[in-house]
């Protein structure tokens, strides 16, 4: 299930941020606190409770505009310690009030996959938690026996309906209301 289909915004993320304010979305969220929320057992569960922010792409020969959910299969990780239990969540895009983590941390993300502390949008339907389940792990040096993967996810892009590698892309952000 591996791809190199990727998908890259010329824009910083905070200035996109500003971007969805100017634009009208309500800057606010529950994830603005980041990683010194407390410890990592109370941010790992949360999801981010922003404003919608529906995503679409389109590029150079496409006939339409595509959604994330059409671009991105969701599937178990090779790294699933329990794939026959894999269920699907969905996406579903939301601010989370991130200006500042993502200026400290500087991940370069407009959106998470997985609901990100970092990220100026991500998925309110996967938090951390759902990606250890998923088989991700960080501590890759202290733990090298465990099966788990920094790679670990549950979101991979339909290599055959992407654009082709360096093509431009436009991206139409929707606040939803």
């Amino acid at each position: 299930m591996s791809s190199s289909s990727f998908l890259q915004a010329d824009i910083p993320p905070f200035c996109f941020q500003e971007l969805l304010t100017y634009l009208g979305a309500s800057p606010e969220g529950n994830m603005a606190d980041g990683i010194y929320y407390g410890e990592m057992a109370d941010w790992m569960v949360k999801y981010p409770d922003g404003q919608r922010v529906d995503f679409e792409v389109i590029w150079e020969g496409a006939d339409r505009y595509y959604n994330l959910y059409e671009l991105y299969d969701e599937a178990a990780s090779e790294f699933d310690p329990a794939p026959k239990d894999f269920a699907p969540l969905g996406i579903e895009p939301r601010i989370g009030g991130t200006r500042d983590s993502n200026l400290l941390w500087n991940p370069g993300c407009i959106y998470c996959f997985y609901s990100c502390v970092c990220g100026i949008t991500s998925n309110a339907r996967a938090n951390e938690e759902t990606w250890f389940d998923d088989g991700g792990i960080y501590d890759t040096i202290n733990a090298p026996d465990d099966e788990r993967n920094y790679y670990a996810g549950r979101y991979y892009p339909k290599a055959d309906l992407m654009p082709g590698a360096g093509a431009i892309i436009r991206i139409r952000a929707t606040i939803v209301e």
